[in-house]
């Protein structure tokens, strides 16, 4: 199983392009999982304006996009978000 982060910032997709590739390349699939992290603090302010259920939505449909625009969809077996003070928490929890 591969953990990749998905960053949704204009021109971040390296490692979403490059697991796809990969996968491509592999003989035998690989289980690649993608992970947005959304910092707390910056979730805590959204909540007042839209509610931190819509904003969690919202970023979930912008992973899947990232990783459409990347053409490493099909590479994926599911993409999540989810929320931690520092990304290095988040992925040393991922599974």
């Amino acid at each position: 199983k591969w953990i990749v982060g998905v960053d949704l910032r204009h021109r971040s997709d390296g490692a979403v392009r490059f697991a796809g590739w990969l996968q491509r390349q592999l003989s035998q699939p690989q289980e690649f999982v993608g992970i947005h992290v959304a910092p707390t603090v910056a979730l805590d302010e959204l909540e007042r304006l839209e509610g931190r259920a819509r904003v969690r939505e919202r970023l979930q449909i912008e992973a899947e996009l990232a990783l459409e625009r990347a053409g490493a969809r099909a590479a994926f077996a599911e993409v999540s978000v989810v929320e931690a003070d520092h990304p290095a928490e988040a992925f040393g929890r991922a599974r």
